[in-house]
C-alpha cells in the first residue's frame, strides 16, 4: 500500500510537476551520496591497505631492543618459530657531508652479511648484491636511499663523511667524531620519507654504543604477521622493550584514520542534507492532501496508520534510493579490487586505485542511510499528529 501511495502521490501525472521534480531530486541525492559514501571509503580503505602492504614489505614486524651481547639472541628464540627470520641490528643517527658540501641527515642501520643480503634482496638481483657486498667490505660501503642521495648531491662512488650529531656541540677545539665512507649503492622502498633520510652499512662499519643516538636490538619477521600483537604481549610481559611495525608508523597511521574519519563525516553530512528534501517533499505532500489525510481518517483509518502512511513514503524513497546508490558503489568498488585502474601519476609510489570494500563497511553505511531516512520522515509525522478530521475535509487544516 505504501509504494501505491509514493507512486500516486510522487511521480504519477497528478502528482504535479513541483512535487515529481522534487521527488526525483530527493531520489537521484541519496542515491549519489550513498554511492559516494561506498566507492570513497572503499578506496580509501585500499590505499591503507596498500601502504600497509608496502610497510611489512620493507619493515619488521617486531623490533626488540637490548644493549646486550648475542647471548640475548638465544634466550629470544623461544618466543618465535622456527620459520621466522631474526636478524641483529644496530642504528644510529647520523650527519652526512658530501664532496661538495652538502650536508644532510640518516637514519643508519647496520646490520649482518646475511641480513643485510636478504635486506638487499628486496630490491637488487643476486649479482648486484654481490658486486655492493663486495664494495662495502673493500672501502667501507653504504648503500644510501635515493631521495638522500639526491638531497646531497651523492651518486655511486662518491666519497661521504658521516659525522656523530653530538660533536658538533662539542667543546671548541675538540675534533669532531667523522669517518669516510663510499657509496655503494642506492635504493627506492616505495617510501618517500624512508628514502630521505635511510643508510645501511655492514654491522660493526661505524660508530659504536659510544654514540649517544646508537641502539642494538633485535629485528623479528614472522612468518605470520597478523600473531605479532600476541608475540609482543609475551615479550612485553617478560620485560623486553618492544616495538611493533605500527607503533613504529603510529604517527601515520592516525594521520591515515583522521583523514578517513573526516571523509566519512563530510560526506555523511551531505548525504544528511540531502535526506531535508525528502522531509521538505513530505511536509509539501502532507499540507497539498488535507482533503485525502481527512478522508482516509473518515473511513477509519486510525492516526498512527495515517502517520506510518506518510512516514514510510519517505522511508521507501530513500530506501529505494540507498538500494540503487549502494548497490552500484558496491559493484564499482568489486571492480576497482579485482581490477585496479592505473591512472596515477608517476610520482607516487603506487599508481593503481586499489579498493578494499567489506561486508560490514556495507552494513554500517546501511544502517546509517537508514537512520537518516527514518530521521527525514519523523518532522512530517509530528505534523500529521495535529490533523483535525473537519478541517481536513475542509483542506484548511492548519498544521
Amino acid at each position: 500500500m505504501i509504494y501505491s501511495f509514493l507512486k500516486a502521490y510522487m511521480f504519477s501525472k497528478k502528482a504535479g510537476s513541483h512535487v515529481k521534480k522534487m521527488a526525483w531530486i530527493s531520489l537521484v541525492g541519496i542515491f549519489v551520496g550513498s554511492f559516494s559514501l561506498v566507492l570513497v571509503l572503499s578506496v580509501m580503505s585500499g590505499f591503507n591497505r596498500s601502504i600497509e602492504s608496502r610497510l611489512l614489505k620493507h619493515e619488521p614486524h617486531l623490533v626488540v631492543k637490548f644493549n646486550e651481547d648475542k647471548s640475548s639472541v638465544e634466550s629470544l628464540k623461544k618466543y618465535f618459530k622456527p620459520s621466522d627470520r631474526l636478524q641483529m641490528y644496530e642504528s644510529q643517527d647520523l650527519i652526512l657531508k658530501s664532496i661538495n658540501g652538502s650536508l644532510g641527515g640518516a637514519e643508519a642501520l647496520g646490520l649482518e652479511e646475511e641480513a643485510l643480503k636478504k635486506t638487499l634482496g628486496l630490491y637488487f638481483d643476486e649479482e648486484m648484491i654481490s658486486d655492493i657486498l663486495e664494495t662495502m667490505k673493500k672501502e667501507n660501503g653504504i648503500v644510501v636511499g635515493f631521495e638522500a642521495a639526491n638531497q646531497i648531491g651523492a651518486i655511486i662512488g662518491d666519497q661521504l663523511q658521516v659525522i656523530k650529531p653530538e660533536s658538533i656541540l662539542s667543546s671548541l677545539g675538540e675534533a669532531l667524531s667523522i669517518k669516510t665512507v663510499n657509496v655503494s649503492g642506492t635504493l627506492m622502498t616505495e617510501q618517500g620519507d624512508r628514502d630521505a633520510t635511510l643508510l645501511i652499512y655492514l654491522k660493526g662499519g661505524l660508530f659504536g654504543p659510544e654514540s649517544k643516538s646508537y641502539e642494538s636490538g633485535l629485528e623479528v619477521y614472522l612468518n605470520d604477521s597478523q600473531t605479532y600483537k600476541k608475540v609482543q604481549d609475551e615479550l612485553i610481559k617478560d620485560g623486553y622493550e618492544v616495538e611493533s611495525w605500527k607503533q613504529r608508523n603510529s604517527g601515520m597511521f592516525l594521520a591515515l584514520k583522521l583523514e578517513k574519519l573526516a571523509m566519512t563525516l563530510l560526506l555523511g553530512l551531505a548525504l544528511l542534507i540531502t535526506s531535508f528534501s525528502i522531509m521538505t517533499l513530505l511536509i509539501l505532500i502532507v499540507v497539498q492532501k488535507q482533503k485525502d489525510i481527512g478522508l482516509l481518517l473518515s473511513l477509519g483509518m486510525p492516526k498512527y496508520k495515517v502517520r506510518l502512511l506518510f512516514g514510510g513514503m519517505g522511508c521507501l524513497l530513500a530506501l529505494m534510493g540507498l538500494s540503487f546508490g549502494v548497490g552500484f558503489g558496491s559493484l564499482v568498488a568489486g571492480l576497482l579490487k579485482i581490477f585496479p585502474l592505473k591512472i596515477m601519476p608517476d610520482m607516487y609510489a603506487d599508481q593503481h586505485i586499489p579498493s578494499d570494500i567489506t561486508v560490514s563497511m556495507v552494513l554500517w553505511i546501511v544502517l546509517f542511510c537508514i537512520l537518516v531516512s527514518v530521521l527525514s520522515s519523523i518532522v512530517p509525522i509530528l505534523k500529521l499528529s495535529n490533523v483535525n478530521l473537519v478541517a481536513a475535509l475542509k483542506g484548511n487544516n492548519k498544521l
